[in-house]
C-alpha cells in the first residue's frame, strides 16, 4: 500500500488542536506552521505528525518546505479549514494504485462550489485552472526537484492567488498525466475563517488580474479575465458591481507583477 501524508499549511497556532479539529489524528500528516520564532523547529510529535514552526511566510514557501520534507509516496495539499473522512488514506491510495499512469489526482472537497462532473478522466489544461489547493494529490517523486510552488504567487505576496494553477500548469508542461477522481476526500468547514481569503472586493480583482496575466500572459489573460468575470457574477455581485470587476481586473492585468521577493520574511 503506497504512504499518504497530508501536507497541512496554517498560522499562528500554539498547540496541536488543529489536527483533531481536521480528523487527522490517525492520518501522517506533516505540518507547516508559519509562526513568530527565530528559526526553524522541527519535530515529531507522534507516530502520525510532523510539526515544523517556521520563521518564513507565504503559503508557496509552505507548501514547498511541505514537500521538501516529506518523504511519503502520496501528498495531498490541505489548509486549516477541513475536516477529513475517516479512510482518507485509503481512498488516495486505491485511486493512486487504480490508475497507475496518473501522476496528479485531484479529488472531490464537500461543501466546495467548482466540480468536474463524476467520471474519472485526465483533466484539460484549461480545466487545471478551476483547481484548488485542497483537492490536489500528487506522487511525491514525481514533484521533488522538478516542480515547486511559485513564491511570487499566493497568500503573503502582494500578487493573489493562483499558485496552484501555476503548480498544475508547470507539472503540464512537463508532461504529467493529471487526472481527476470523484470521490470524496474532505469537507470544507464553512465556519472556519480562511486565512487565505476574504472577500470579492476591489483588491481581489486587481491582484487576480496581475496573477492571471503572470501565469497566462496578457492576452489569455484578458481572454480568461472576460470567462472569470461571467461565470463567476452570480459570487461576487453582492460585494462588488460588475464595472469596479471589470475595471480592477484589467487593471491587474495591465500592471502585471513584479518580479521581486517581498514576501518571505524571518523575525529580527
Amino acid at each position: 500500500m503506497l504512504t499518504v501524508q497530508v501536507l497541512l499549511s496554517c498560522m499562528y497556532q500554539q498547540d496541536c488542536s488543529i489536527i483533531e479539529h481536521s480528523n487527522l489524528s490517525k492520518i501522517p500528516t506533516l505540518v507547516i506552521n508559519q509562526m513568530d520564532v527565530f528559526k526553524e523547529e522541527k519535530k515529531f510529535i507522534s507516530e502520525y505528525l510532523l510539526w515544523i514552526n517556521t520563521p518564513t511566510r507565504g503559503l508557496s514557501v509552505s507548501r514547498n518546505l511541505a514537500i521538501k520534507n516529506s518523504e511519503a509516496d502520496i501528498c495531498l495539499l490541505a489548509d486549516d479549514d477541513e475536516i477529513f473522512e475517516e479512510n482518507l488514506v485509503q481512498k488516495i491510495s486505491s485511486a493512486y494504485d487504480e490508475y497507475p499512469q496518473a501522476d496528479i489526482i485531484l479529488f472531490n472537497v464537500n461543501n466546495f462550489p467548482i466540480k468536474f462532473g463524476d467520471k474519472v478522466r485526465p483533466l484539460k489544461k484549461w480545466e487545471i485552472l478551476k483547481a484548488n489547493s485542497i483537492r490536489i494529490t500528487f506522487r511525491l517523486k514525481k514533484i521533488q526537484d522538478k516542480v515547486c510552488f511559485d513564491t511570487l504567487l499566493g497568500s503573503g505576496t502582494e500578487n493573489g492567488g493562483g499558485e496552484e494553477n501555476k503548480f498544475l500548469l508547470d507539472c503540464w508542461k512537463q508532461g504529467f498525466k493529471i487526472y481527476f477522481v470523484p470521490v470524496s476526500i474532505a469537507t470544507l468547514n464553512k465556519q472556519s475563517s480562511s486565512s487565505w481569503f476574504y472577500t470579492f472586493d476591489e483588491n481581489y480583482f486587481y491582484t487576480r488580474g496581475k496573477a492571471t496575466r503572470y501565469i497566462l500572459g496578457f492576452w489569455y489573460a484578458c481572454i480568461y479575465g472576460i470567462y472569470f468575470l461571467v461565470t463567476k457574477y452570480s459570487q461576487y455581485r453582492k460585494n462588488c458591481s460588475i464595472y469596479k470587476a471589470i475595471l480592477f481586473l484589467f487593471k491587474g492585468i495591465v500592471k502585471g507583477i513584479k518580479k521581486t521577493n517581498v514576501y518571505y520574511r524571518k523575525i529580527n
